[in-house]
């Protein structure tokens, strides 16, 4: 079963590196994005010397890149309503029914060809973004695990995505709100505190997976909460972190990626997708 697994899993693997298209959007896609939004952010401070941390690395620089590792990883659910909505519910459907292999286990397999691909960007990303930009990366192991965290989350919110639409059009319907829902509430695509003034949208900002990950970071060393720009003035301002609540983020963000996989394994079982 093991080579059967391997097998598929290269299968999904490979076809994001054969497919031009998917190769661009997935890893060259990302990279050009990020040093657009740095192009754009440093257009609107005028003195740059007021953006280094420790003389050195950029504190405008640092804040863009985590904040799009983190929004680029939510993209990983496209991958899973993709993938699975064509083995399943698309024309090719009979590829999974006639396979040699219990069905939960081929779906597993290219759902892990997905997760490879979306950690193969982020390391791309970290790669080239420390050769071309001046980034305080802090605490390494907060960094790391707060990737995991919110990668695992996304492939498991694609499941879940799946079990509950019935095709690939509906399935794309409602995960693009999702999505950039999540990137909104976190206030990296927009200032929703500041247009939206309600109880609610504070509570979901301050929980959304999104939020919980770029604090862990912060909180972990790299960019307190309490250290921003204020990119009229060009003013920077630092504050301290907290490792604990940094660890407690992480553990959240786990905890509903847990949920998610058994809502999805059950909500399966029910639909007979499994």
């Amino acid at each position: 079963m093991m080579n059967k697994f391997g097998l598929i899993f290269r299968h999904y693997l490979r076809r994001t590196f054969m497919e031009k298209i998917s190769l661009f959007a997935n890893l060259l896609l990302p990279i050009v994005l990020i040093f657009l939004f740095v192009l754009v952010q440093e257009y609107q401070v005028e003195d740059v010397e007021t953006l280094l941390l420790n003389g050195t690395n950029n504190f405008l620089h640092t804040i863009v890149v985590v904040q799009m590792l983190f929004f680029f990883q939510v993209f990983g659910a496209f991958y899973n309503v993709d993938n699975l909505h064509e083995l399943a519910t698309s024309e090719t459907k009979w590829r999974l029914n006639a396979a040699p292999i219990n069905r939960l286990v081929f779906q597993i397999a290219a759902i892990a060809g997905g997760w490879l691909v979306s950690l193969l960007q982020t390391l791309l990303i970290i790669g080239v973004m420390s050769i071309f930009l001046n980034i305080y990366w802090g605490s390494m192991g907060i960094n790391i695990l707060a990737l995991l965290a919110i990668s695992l989350f996304s492939q498991i919110l694609g499941v879940f995505l799946f079990v509950i639409t019935k095709n690939k059009t509906q399935g794309y319907v409602v995960t693009y709100p999702i999505v950039f829902g999540l990137g909104a509430l976190s206030g990296f695509l927009i200032p929703i505190r500041e247009l939206v003034n309600l109880r609610i949208v504070d509570f979901l900002a301050d929980w959304s997976p999104l939020t919980l990950a770029m604090d862990s970071v912060a909180y972990g060393g790299t960019v307190g909460p309490d250290r921003y720009i204020d990119l009229v003035d060009g003013v920077v301002t630092y504050g301290g972190g907290d490792m604990s609540i940094a660890i407690r983020n992480i553990l959240i963000i786990s905890a509903i990626a847990i949920a998610l996989a058994v809502a999805s394994y059950a909500i399966g079982k029910v639909r007979k997708i499994w």
